[in-house]
């Protein structure tokens, strides 16, 4: 806004600019106020005013200026600036035909009748095309898929910086093989091997030709994960028809469908993007066993004694929000011996976390198990162990264009996120707690787990978790497949990073073999050994 200074005069203005200029906020003030007039000198083709601009320079020598934001006027309207009036550059050493116009002007000054558009009160989506028809694009539209994958990266990944290759170095060695892609399945693996150089869990493949190339969405009824370097069967997703197959927990996978088992697993672990190591080997498997619906897997596995047994599995439709919320089954709250609460937030609703709390107010300590992924209480759990407001993280939200004011990255939206105390003081709950962590924690669970370390101090046992936190962003490219990856930074209230890293345990602590044979949860009874002992 203009201020008027003292001894202010209420006259008209003109103004004389040329491309050499710099247009001042009060010039368009004035002239949307019907206050100013503006007279251009020159070709204004190439000029752009009012608004951050962004200069890129491209291939043999040009550039590209881009336009990053809008004049936005009190009354809605706004858009690119336009002179009232363009004079051509004709000055001499004895006529200035610009200046005589601007004299002119406010002699007989008129309000401006420069036409503003009225802008949208908020920003509309606009998605890139993603030309689903074309499941193998042409060769312009594969490259154009990998300049999509780089520039959105390039200007819009809050975690470049923790990246092992520079990323500047990516596009070059990814285009030949989107160069050369005979097929659907090659140029998505193409897709997906660039997609991996963001190295973050949160990157995904979806759409097109990616199901034919590496992630059938037939799932086996049993669950594998990689204990002691082995892969072993740590659940029955469905009790009956894997024990009538002849699947026990612990048995050791050692062929799928005539493959070597690990083989197998590498083949597909090299094509998912990872935040850690111990994020894309729970990737690979939770589908390295996958293939068409309704088809069988043939395993060969190793029981107990060393015997080998071939059992056979058929397939069904799972995909990844059918798999959440259900790692363990019997109660979500109980009482463990001891006095100890134990909470199943891979489970836990909504409505049910108050009377959690009054359920469990007179315990000793309440154990939260977080191996999974939370149903939707990350934010609501946490109030109720605090009695102050605290910083729960630091977020930031690359945002070229929004500039926010220093000492911040101009190219970022920056807050902190605040914790607020339930109300009702009297279910406080001030007693220790712990949360239980695994590599099968990721994102929001990730998130829960600052909450309850900002709320109280929760100590956390168990292995380390994914390390990929923040909302989600999509690349739409051709062939209608999508990449995914982390649009914000998320760190800690003191700025460690969380991203790549992942919430390291207080108390480390593996499950084994031996006790998934013997129906033991090792984390879980270290965890009450911990909270007995204060």
């Amino acid at each position: 806004s203009v201020v008027p200074g003292r001894n202010a005069r209420n006259v008209p203005a003109i103004f004389l600019i040329n491309a050499k200029a710099a247009l001042l906020p009060s010039t368009l003030a004035f002239q949307a106020a019907g206050k100013g007039l503006v007279v251009y000198e020159g070709d204004i083709h190439d000029q752009t005013f009012g608004a951050d601009v962004v200069t890129i320079a491209l291939a043999d020598g040009l550039t590209a200026q881009v336009r990053q934001s809008e004049a936005l006027f009190p009354d809605g309207t706004g858009g690119p600036f336009h002179p009232d009036v363009i004079v051509a550059d004709a000055r001499s050493a004895t006529a200035d035909p610009a200046l005589d116009r601007a004299i002119a002007l406010a002699g007989t000054f008129q309000p401006s009748s420069v036409a503003r558009k009225k802008l949208p009160s908020s920003v509309a989506t606009v998605f890139e095309r993603s030309y689903p028809a074309m499941r193998y694009p042409s060769l312009e539209y594969r490259l154009l898929s990998a300049f999509r994958i780089w520039s959105t990266i390039e200007y819009f990944s809050p975690y470049k910086a923790l990246l092992d290759q520079k990323w500047e170095t990516v596009l070059a060695e990814a285009l030949p093989r989107f160069e050369s892609a005979q097929n659907a399945k090659e140029y998505a693996l193409a897709v997906a091997a660039m997609a991996t150089r963001i190295q973050d869990s949160h990157s995904y493949i979806a759409g097109g030709a990616i199901s034919e190339a590496m992630l059938p969405t037939g799932f086996p009824p049993i669950r594998v994960r990689m204990i002691e370097n082995t892969l072993v069967v740590t659940a029955l997703v469905d009790t009956a028809a894997a024990t009538h197959a002849g699947v026990a927990l612990g048995d050791i996978v050692v062929k799928v469908d005539g493959q070597r088992a690990v083989d197998r697993l590498e083949q597909l672990a090299q094509y998912l993007p990872a935040s850690t190591p111990q994020s894309r080997m729970e990737k690979a498997t939770a589908s390295f066993m996958n293939g068409p619906e309704r088809s069988t897997v043939t395993l060969v596995l190793r029981d107990h004694a060393g015997r080998e047994k071939s059992v056979v599995l058929q397939r069904r439709h799972e995909d990844f929000t059918t798999l959440y919320h259900r790692e363990r089954g019997g109660a979500i709250i109980k009482l463990l011996p001891g006095n100890v609460g134990y909470v199943d937030l891979d489970r836990l609703a909504f409505d049910q976390v108050e009377p959690m709390f009054a359920q469990l107010k007179d315990t000793r300590a309440i154990i939260f198990d977080m191996r999974g992924y939370p149903n939707g209480t990350f934010w609501q759990v946490p109030r109720w162990l605090t009695d102050t407001s605290r910083v729960v993280a630091l977020i930031d939200t690359p945002m070229p264009g929004h500039p926010t004011p220093p000492p911040s990255d101009p190219s970022r939206q920056s807050m902190e996120q605040m914790l607020v105390p339930a109300e009702n003081t009297a279910l406080h709950y001030r007693k220790p707690t712990v949360m239980l962590i695994d590599e099968r924690a990721v994102s929001q669970s990730e998130h829960f787990g600052l909450w309850m370390r900002a709320a109280n101090g929760t100590r956390f046992v168990g292995t380390p978790t994914q390390g990929a936190d923040g909302e989600i962003t999509v690349i739409y490219l051709p062939g209608g497949l999508s990449v995914g990856f982390s649009g914000q930074s998320i760190r800690f209230p003191d700025g460690r990073q969380l991203q790549r890293r992942g919430l390291q345990p207080d108390l480390l602590v593996k499950p084994t073999i031996a006790g998934i044979r013997a129906g033991r949860d090792e984390i879980l009874d270290a965890a009450l050994r911990l909270v007995r002992d204060k």
